[in-house]
């Protein structure tokens, strides 16, 4: 989470992206509501297994129900129950990409690849993608350093602390989601474990940067 002293005075969505403020995100869903909160993260492939070849438990939302505005907080910045594997969380982030379409990743040959259109509306993914962009270009950026000065990759950071108990430091693993913001060519997530003194930004930078 960014300190509070280095996100701008006045917040807005884009604003939230680039400095990854926790806050605003817990603001909005409260505003929102639970209701019409939980309805469009259902639209999302929650609770569902997805045939990739490959084992997984299904992405949750929450354990049983969420029952507190804490929970509902919590949950808008991907902590809380919320649980995601790296595999889910690409299906979903591919909405942004797709202009609103979830396309499924495909690991045996000759088979067809699912896609579930219309998933966010068109103008809905245009204007992530659009902040993503300058979460990379924006020198304030936490995605700053993928950044090719084209405003060709998207990305969004995240760091998950893994604590053994409270009001300890606990292991900090760091994660990168990027894509090609102009031709949907790539979509790659990168988690770094005990990702001291480093990131998953800054340990794939020539890698992503390569794909574009």
């Amino acid at each position: 989470m960014t300190r509070v002293s280095e996100v701008p005075t006045t917040v807005n969505m884009e604003s939230a992206l680039i400095y990854s403020d926790n806050i605003y995100f817990a603001q909005e869903a409260l505003e929102i509501g639970k209701d019409k909160y939980l309805a469009g993260l259902k639209k999302f492939p929650f609770g569902e297994k997805m045939n990739v070849n490959i084992p997984m438990t299904p992405a949750q939302i929450s354990n049983d129900e969420i029952k507190s505005d804490i929970l509902l907080a919590d949950t808008s910045y991907g902590q809380g129950q919320l649980l995601i594997n790296p595999i889910q969380q690409a299906v979903m982030y591919s909405a942004f990409a797709n202009q609103g379409a979830v396309v499924y990743p495909q690991i045996m040959v000759g088979g067809k690849a699912k896609q579930t259109d219309n998933v966010i509306s068109k103008s809905a993914a245009e204007t992530v993608t659009n902040a993503l962009i300058k979460t990379v270009e924006d020198q304030n950026g936490t995605a700053h350093p993928l950044s090719t000065g084209d405003g060709s990759i998207a990305g969004k950071t995240g760091t998950a602390e893994i604590k053994e108990k409270q009001d300890t430091k606990g292991q900090e693993n760091s994660f990168i989601l990027a894509y090609d913001a102009k031709e949907s060519k790539f979509l790659v997530v990168s988690m770094i474990e005990n990702a001291k003194d480093t990131s998953a930004v800054q340990k794939n930078k020539d890698f992503i940067q390569k794909l574009k």
